[in-house]
């Protein structure tokens, strides 16, 4: 081994060899500050309106009904653009006795996001049953009352460059506490004054790809060559 690092540096040349070994710690050094000072940041999500448009009335406590979500997703990396994958959302519906109950899934299509940017994406469920936790009548006519529950599931890739994209699986809760509706008509509720913020959770994966191999090869290769330069000169 020795003798073949040997034949390495005089194939080299030793100028070559000495910038390797003085250059290469301090950019391993550089990098490592880098990865650990640069933390990406997850989008904030929150909803911004929910309406309710009544199809059919099936019963005294089932309904048909469109539901036209709004979400605000902002991207909180300033500099950089974020990229997401398909859009799993799925709607719940949450019953008296505190239990979650499925009423629609959508899947919407990739979409990217400027940095520091505010997006609003719209979420339609059509035909939809749901059930009412509480009917109110009055002179106008009856009242609702449900429960909603959103959960998102997408990947989210934050474009730094042509080949360092960090990226996470992300995961979106989020809870309406309480809407109380007109059977009759249509009904648009407005949530931006509320603090009705989604809970996000994941974690970026950083140096995803190829590069992230040979970037630690290299890094590692240097110091290892740092290291044995004293013990080659010998």
């Amino acid at each position: 081994m020795r003798f073949m690092l040997q034949t390495l540096i005089r194939y080299l040349g030793g100028t070559s060899v000495v910038l390797i070994v003085v250059f290469s710690p301090v950019w391993f050094i550089v990098g490592i500050l880098t990865l650990l000072a640069y933390n990406a940041n997850l989008p904030s999500i929150s909803v911004d309106s929910v309406s309710i448009t009544v199809i059919n009335i099936n019963s005294n406590t089932q309904l048909t009904a469109n539901l036209e979500v709004n979400f605000v997703v902002k991207n909180n990396n300033i500099y950089n653009n974020n990229s997401y994958d398909n859009v799993n959302i799925i709607a719940y519906q949450i019953a008296m006795i505190n239990n979650l109950r499925p009423i629609d899934t959508l899947i919407l299509p990739p979409f990217e996001q400027q940095g520091e940017y505010y997006q609003t994406v719209q979420v339609r469920l059509d035909n939809v049953s749901v059930e009412v936790d509480k009917c109110d009548c009055h002179i106008n006519g009856r009242q609702g009352t449900m429960h909603l529950f959103f959960e998102w599931m997408t990947s989210v890739r934050m474009k730094e460059g042509k080949w360092l994209k960090p990226i996470s699986d992300m995961n979106v809760v989020c809870e309406i506490l309480e809407v109380v509706f007109p059977w009759n008509q249509t009904q648009r509720f407005d949530f931006r004054q509320q603090n009705n913020a989604c809970q996000v959770g994941g974690g970026w994966r950083i140096l995803g790809g190829c590069i992230s191999g040979v970037y630690w090869i290299v890094m590692c290769g240097m110091v290892v060559a740092f290291f044995l330069w004293p013990l080659l000169c010998s």
